[in-house]
């Protein structure tokens, strides 16, 4: 049975928003007396097509009862409208909303707090405000501050409190709310990893108990994890609707694409210009092609050839090898040292068996003196590859920095 049914909404906004001025509206009332006077600058009520934007356009979904959803997408995109409209904060442009059952909405966590009172007169504050009733609170006071984690300072007013007490406290009280239906925007963030866990652990207990969830969030692992079923926007469009991974890969090969275009001609140099680095390649070990285009599991090879342009540079230096998701995520580092080298050599990484999450990937390459930070040379964005989609395999996930990788391991030499 569905609980949410989102039908054909559209949602619009003006840009810069904002009152009118004096001068907007003394304009406009004289254009009104007058049609013959021409403003000098158009006022907030003329209203021209460039100034309004479309936050979604013709979205429509529905959740069933117990389902998980998951929304994803860049900034931008209209995931925190959709929950606005859901909670009734907005209202649609066009389109209608039904939603069967109570609702409990973790947007803007601790909104209803007074900053004067303290954490255990805001419980009872803010509860109220989210609908429980003062004998309610109190029977529930002793969970809702044993899940917020800050009975020590529940005395204390919450104008002193961290960013993250004020979401732990605003989560704690908020669950305790009776519901059918949670939105979760990416309040969660400002928490620590131990208060994020134990808040995801939280949501499964509530979608084995049949209630509705609706979750936005920037962690693929945690959509991956919580949602049964995700939808990717980009520009207010429902560009994918389905099976969370499937969402999920989506959203990468939007990402990946987007990226591509802006990084192709972005290569850049670093350093001192007393080391030269050129001709960097990443292909697949053992393919004679040399594409960069790379198996799943497959060995990767990187090679760069490199001119040491200085006599003055040290003995011992180090090639450094970042790679990094195209959206800038530096997550893998490699290192050859190099003692005594040539003046004119070559540097080659193998990657032994990644089995990094398909999609595409870029690294930069430096030439640094042993254990130090400062570049005698180097390429930033010297080159990309792709990992080709396994057939048939399904893809054991390690989250960092929000995106999918694996461990590695690598060795490395002079040639």
């Amino acid at each position: 049975m569905a609980v949410i049914e989102f039908n054909h909404i559209w949602k619009k906004f003006k840009k810069g928003g904002g009152g009118a001025s004096l001068r907007d509206l003394i304009s406009n009332m004289i254009s009104r007396l007058h049609p013959e006077f021409i403003p000098h600058q158009a006022g907030p009520y003329t209203l021209h097509p460039d100034s309004i934007f479309w936050a979604l356009k013709d979205v429509s979904f529905e959740v069933n009862e117990g389902e998980a959803l998951g929304i994803i997408g860049p900034n931008g995109a209209g995931k925190t409208t959709i929950l606005k409209l859901l909670s009734g904060i907005m209202r649609p442009t066009k389109g209608n909303i039904n939603i069967k059952g109570k609702l409990s909405s973790l947007i803007e966590l601790g909104a209803g707090f007074h900053p004067e009172l303290t954490g255990r007169e805001n419980i009872y504050l803010n509860g109220q405000i989210l609908g429980m009733h003062r004998d309610e609170i109190k029977r529930k006071f002793d969970s809702i501050v044993d899940f917020s984690g800050i009975e020590e300072f529940l005395d204390m007013p919450v104008k002193r409190y961290s960013s993250g007490m004020y979401v732990r406290l605003g989560f704690a009280i908020a669950i305790h709310v009776d519901f059918d239906v949670l939105l979760v925007d990416e309040v969660l963030a400002v928490g620590d990893i131990n208060f994020q866990k134990k808040c995801f652990t939280k949501m499964g207990e509530f979608r084995e108990k049949g209630m509705t969830i609706v979750l936005i969030s920037h962690s693929m692992s945690n959509i991956s994890r919580t949602c049964n079923r995700a939808i990717f926007l980009d520009r207010g469009k429902a560009e994918f609707k389905g099976v969370s991974d499937k969402a999920i890969e989506a959203y990468y090969n939007s990402i990946d694409k987007k990226a591509q275009d802006i990084i192709s001609t972005k290569i850049y140099k670093v350093g001192t210009g007393e080391v030269s680095i050129s001709n960097v390649k990443v292909f697949q070990e053992n393919n004679n092609i040399k594409s960069n285009e790379i198996e799943f599991g497959k060995n990767i090879v990187i090679e760069a050839n490199y001119k040491i342009n200085s006599e003055n540079i040290p003995d011992d230096i180090e090639f450094r090898v970042g790679i990094l998701t195209l959206e800038g995520y530096d997550f893998m580092k490699l290192i050859h040292r190099e003692y005594k080298p040539s003046r004119n050599g070559q540097v080659q990484f193998i990657i032994k068996s990644p089995k990094l999450f398909p999609r595409t990937y870029k690294i930069n390459i430096a030439a640094c003196p042993l254990d130090m930070d400062y570049h005698m040379g180097g390429i930033g964005n010297a080159a990309t590859f792709t990992i080709k989609k396994p057939d048939n395999k399904k893809i054991s996930k390690f989250e960092y920095g929000n995106t999918y990788l694996v461990y590695f391991d690598y060795e490395s030499k002079a040639l």
